[in-house]
């Protein structure tokens, strides 16, 4: 079966119109009737098209993984890595900027606590 009929009989199944799916999805629903119609060129390329198909099949609740595995392979986009393989992931660092504010205030509250303890602040 076709991409663009399981996406329109899956919603038509829920009885939904494409406007309702535009409220869901937050996809413009010409985006959705072009991927109903397998018009692909109408919408947008690559890792955006694959993302339409994933959020479109999720709302509807059909298999996203089968359609954009399909859709990946109907338009040659974005092809994914084999499953044998590991996908390299990116070093995450932890905000720098945390630990300036946080010396910051550590600092700020020292001089606080020195000026109260010398009696800077008394009368």
């Amino acid at each position: 079966m076709d991409i663009g009929i399981v996406l329109r009989k899956a919603r038509e199944r829920k009885n939904l119109t494409l406007a309702d799916a535009e409220d869901g999805t937050k996809i413009m629903s010409k985006y959705l009737a072009a991927m109903e119609q397998e018009k692909f060129t109408e919408v947008p390329a690559g890792i955006y098209g694959s993302g339409f198909i994933r959020i479109y099949a999720r709302f509807l609740e059909i298999d996203a993984d089968e359609l954009v595995a399909r859709y990946r392979e109907a338009t040659g986009s974005w092809p994914a890595p084999p499953e044998d393989e590991e996908v390299p992931r990116a070093k995450v660092r932890p905000a720098r900027r945390i630990w300036y504010y946080a010396a910051l205030a550590v600092f700020a509250g020292l001089v606080i606590v020195s000026a109260l303890g010398s009696g800077l602040f008394s009368r």
